[in-house]
């Protein structure tokens, strides 16, 4: 399957970039040049095309025609952790706007779309929510991220959270938690139903090519994990004699995800913390080996 990513350079952009590339014909765009991307993979860089901003959706019109991509990922968005930092026009277009302005250019040329929406639609006050709870995000992210899902024929929207490794600046949970010493929080009352990059990978290279008549939008999610839990697990798997994870309930949030209408659909069956997370410190080895 011919598939462009749009937004390679991010957690999830990066590794599906990766991913993807096994079995299908993948390119990405970035949006800076190609010096800021340093550790780019060398036969990746012959399939990616920099300085491309969401802004020029004219740009994405020439990659998808000339390369005849039959899907269009939109792995770009502004993140929660950075969003506060940026100017909210701005926000409010890639988050927002420009998912619409996509589909209408992948409906005009006959490419598919799959969006990547977030559990941060809603608020955390109920936790377990399907694609029938509406949406009650009380933050500017949270609010821009409902804005921007896509309900169409030919276009796919995916809730989820995800865990990964990330290039560059990193903000995530699993490079904090790499980088920490000593005694860290461990929230047990912040409940997460969010699958690994890695993982994520694998349910987007099942739609492209098992299930190519899905559309709408679908919440797609594991078994929930508190964040002590995960990370208790983390630090077990790792062998992490540095680290203390001590447990505190001082914060409470559940977004967690019921994708039962997922897998009743598609029969697809995201495996258990325990898998995920084996995977995921296999990838996190050879990171450190290169080092």
């Amino acid at each position: 399957m011919r598939i462009l990513i749009l937004g390679g350079s991010g957690m999830i952009g990066s590794c599906l970039f990766n991913q993807l590339d096994i079995d299908n014909q993948v390119i990405a765009t970035f949006r800076s040049s190609h010096k800021a991307y340093p550790h780019l993979d060398k036969n990746l860089q012959k399939k990616s095309f920099f300085n491309i901003e969401a802004e020029n959706i004219n740009s994405i019109k020439e990659i998808i025609l000339a390369n005849e991509s039959e899907v269009v990922i939109n792995a770009i968005g502004i993140t929660k952790q950075l969003i506060s930092k940026m100017d909210k026009e701005e926000c409010s277009y890639i988050n927002s706007i420009f998912p619409h302005d996509l589909f209408k250019l992948c409906d005009e040329v006959g490419s598919r779309l799959i969006h990547l929406s977030t559990d941060c639609i809603f608020s955390g006050k109920k936790g377990f929510y399907s694609e029938l709870d509406i949406p009650d995000a009380i933050d500017f992210y949270g609010k821009t991220k409902i804005i921007g899902e896509v309900n169409e024929l030919n276009a796919l929207t995916i809730r989820k959270s995800t865990i990964g490794l990330e290039n560059g600046d990193t903000h995530g949970l699993l490079e904090w938690f790499l980088k920490s010493r000593g005694s860290i929080k461990g929230y047990r009352k912040a409940i997460y139903s969010g699958l690994t990059t890695i993982e994520l990978s694998k349910v987007i290279n099942f739609i492209i090519n098992e299930q190519k008549d899905l559309s709408g939008i679908w919440n797609v999610s594991s078994e929930s994990i508190s964040k002590y839990d995960l990370l208790n697990k983390l630090s077990i798997l790792m062998k992490r004699k540095d680290i203390e994870i001590v447990p505190d309930d001082s914060f409470c949030c559940d977004r967690s995800l019921d994708g039962s209408a997922f897998y009743d659909r598609t029969g697809y069956l995201v495996p258990s913390w325990d898998k995920m997370l084996f995977d995921l410190y296999e990838i996190i080895q050879e990171r450190q080996s290169l080092k």
